[in-house]
């Protein structure tokens, strides 16, 4: 009995050692992904006022980067409903049939704040100038 009662202090010595020596990265979480910025582009359609809206990331976007964007409304709609869509390389937001009064929407890394995205190239089909088909 009083053997055991030297050996019990012995063994959490040792146990605080193997864990004091255990790899540190295996309890911490992984990194988050990259965040890119984006570009966007709209294509006229047949409709007047009526774009084909493409938002990808910008080509120095590492493969393994990301942005969170959505289209919203002037008037209050947004796609994709209740939730942001993640941009990656090779995997861009193609959405056909958007009116020309739609925005962009980024959201920021942290996903506390967002940032309008004016998409080039949509204009209004009662504006007198008009982009050409």
């Amino acid at each position: 009995m009083h053997r055991t009662v030297r050996l019990f202090p012995l063994l959490l010595l040792i146990g605080a050692v193997a864990l004091g020596l255990a790899p540190l990265a295996a309890f911490s979480a992984p990194s988050p992904p990259a965040y890119c910025a984006v570009q966007a582009s709209a294509k006229p359609t047949i409709t007047p006022g009526i774009y084909t809206v493409t938002v990808a990331v910008t080509s120095a976007c590492p493969p393994n980067g990301q942005a969170g964007v959505r289209l919203e409304s002037y008037l209050g709609g947004h796609f994709p409903r209740n939730s942001w869509f993640n941009v990656r390389p090779g995997l861009p937001l193609i959405r056909s049939g958007t009116p020309w009064y739609w925005r962009g929407r980024v959201r920021s890394q942290s996903g506390a704040a967002s940032y309008p995205l004016i998409i080039p190239g949509m204009t209004s089909p009662f504006s007198p100038a008009r982009p050409p088909r």
